[in-house]
């Protein structure tokens, strides 16, 4: 049971309060939805203060080895980055799955139209923007902000404040987290840009077959129809498999912070 707290401790506990709310800070600055421009900065700075409300009492024991004002600026920078480097990673999801939808748009031609993406505050091609509000929805519906909240309290547990360091497990889960990112990609644009190429070869060989047909005229509105038609026939595939890479990012991002405390 977490020690009780009283008013008298509240300047004892100061430094580790600062600690956990740059960690908490840093995930809301990177994490899957959490980050989008469209939640207010008010609501942000509430639920980065409530979260850590939530984790300090369970930090009540730990000690950081704070010896000066030096220490406690570069343990909150350490923390900041390190929160933001776990929701970076956990962003990676919707990045791999918006890049396979934007290969889908270019071969398509869907990417001519343009919208504008709050969550991301950029201008963003139809098809990808499809996919990141979907693929947000099944985030939310599948429990993923729970899992969010969670595994990040769970980074308090494996790596207290002041505990960071380097080891060669951080390395290896940057470039897993990429790796898994351009698979997603690849996994979700491949059996549109499939059917898209034998579209075009039935094309080329009607165009053979029948040299008076106009192939101009009628190749743009069939790889439209072509690649709308297989995008939303694989759409509840591509979601999935993004559920399943965030699910495998957060086990390495587990094992990263196991492979931290323990090299600590």
């Amino acid at each position: 049971m977490p020690p009780s707290l009283t008013f008298f401790d509240l300047p004892m506990i100061l430094p580790l309060l600062a600690l956990v709310l740059a960690r908490i800070t840093g995930l809301f600055v990177t994490a899957p939805l959490l980050s989008s421009s469209a939640i207010p900065l008010r609501i942000k700075v509430y639920l980065s203060f409530g979260v850590t409300m939530v984790v300090l009492p369970n930090m009540l024991a730990v000690r950081p080895a704070v010896t000066g004002w030096v220490d406690l600026v570069i343990g909150i920078g350490a923390e900041l980055a390190l929160g933001a480097i776990f929701g970076f990673v956990l962003n990676l999801m919707f990045v791999g799955l918006q890049l396979g939808a934007n290969v889908i748009s270019q071969q398509s031609g869907i990417s001519m139209a343009e919208v504008f993406n709050p969550a991301f505050d950029a201008e963003m091609d139809v098809l990808s923007n499809i996919y990141y509000w979907v693929a947000a929805m099944g985030f939310l519906a599948a429990g993923g902000h729970r899992m969010l909240i969670r595994a990040v309290l769970d980074t308090f547990t494996l790596l207290p404040p002041m505990g960071f360091s380097w080891p060669d497990s951080a390395l290896s889960l940057t470039l897993r987290a990429f790796a898994v990112v351009f698979e997603l990609s690849i996994r979700v644009a491949w059996p549109v840009l499939l059917a898209l190429l034998l579209s075009e070869l039935a094309m080329g060989f009607v165009g053979r077959v029948l040299p008076q047909f106009n192939i101009l005229i009628v190749g743009f509105p069939l790889r439209l129809m072509v690649g709308l038609l297989v995008t939303f026939l694989t759409m509840t595939v591509a979601i999935d498999l993004s559920l399943e890479v965030g699910d495998s990012l957060l086990a390495s991002i587990r094992y990263a912070l196991g492979g931290v405390a323990d090299g600590g």
